[in-house]
């Protein structure tokens, strides 16, 4: 594993964090998976351990530190793997996760039996959190009750077999103060409560996915291989779910031991903090 700590404008491996009198001072935590680690359910990692394994059952990250990335994967569609921030983001901040190599696509699950309750099946929808924000750490619940109850801000990929924004669709979410999602859509340009996606991902691509906080609005972004930015949205922040009253925590990987199945790939995780000042209003 390798890391860099930013202060300031200076480049600097093991820089050291802003003293406590300069709260606002910049700061960048980047990780790159660069060196062998052995991801373990709970095992803190990064400058400071800023950011934790949460695993159940098979679900892993392979690190090998020779092919320069974290591969998640859920080998059944009971095992969970995600990367979580360790600690509580920020009051503003950027967070980016480098993506790639998603493989979550529904010919994975089809003809899963259907669990002991509930309508739906592990076949019917098939996918992983690219970049969530989250009102608490996600340490024991993965089932979908939890999460909808404690997602803020979503980026995520959902291959279903309703039909909703596909084939291979990356939806760009915020859950509204009635708890409700709402979500852009990237034909349109607008927001809407109908469940369309913002882009559709290409199976061998990387995506740069990114969400910033400011004082007064959330920015969600997408930015493909070429660095081109393939969308953008901005809503304001008391419009979003739990945002004044709970904190943000990172969330990435696959977040539900009752559905998905399959793997995707992260280059680098990092943190900005302040939020930049071109990312403002």
């Amino acid at each position: 594993m390798r890391w860099v700590l930013v202060c300031g404008a200076v480049l600097a491996a093991g820089c050291a964090p802003p003293q406590a009198d300069t709260p606002d001072a910049p700061q960048l935590l980047m990780t790159r998976f660069t060196a062998p680690l052995a991801a373990a359910d709970g095992l803190a990692f990064g400058p400071e351990g800023w950011l934790t394994f949460e695993l159940v059952r098979g679900g892993t990250f392979l690190i090998d530190g020779r092919s320069g990335v974290a591969w998640q994967r859920s080998d059944d569609y009971r095992d969970a793997a995600l990367i979580r921030s360790t600690d509580p983001l920020p009051p503003t901040y950027t967070v980016r996760v480098e993506v790639g190599e998603i493989a979550y696509d529904l010919d994975r699950v089809r003809g899963l039996p259907h669990r002991m309750t509930g309508a739906d099946s592990p076949g019917d929808e098939n996918g992983c959190y690219l970049l969530v924000i989250a009102d608490a750490p996600p340490t024991e619940h993965y089932a979908n009750g939890w999460w909808h109850q404690h997602r803020k801000i979503v980026i995520d990929v959902d291959n279903n077999v309703w039909g909703r924004g596909m084939p291979r669709p990356i939806f760009m979410i915020y859950v509204n103060r009635d708890n409700h999602l709402v979500a852009w859509d990237g034909g349109a340009g607008t927001w809407t409560d109908q469940w369309v996606r913002g882009l559709q991902y290409q199976p061998h691509g990387w995506y740069t996915v990114q969400v910033t906080r400011t004082a007064t609005r959330w920015l969600l972004r997408a930015v493909d291989a070429t660095g081109a930015v393939r969308q953008e949205a901005a809503v304001p922040v008391e419009a979003v779910w739990h945002a004044a009253d709970r904190p943000d925590y990172l969330v990435l990987g696959d977040p539900h031991d009752n559905y998905y199945e399959g793997s995707m790939q992260i280059r680098a995780i990092s943190l900005q903090t302040p939020a930049p000042a071109e990312a403002a209003p």
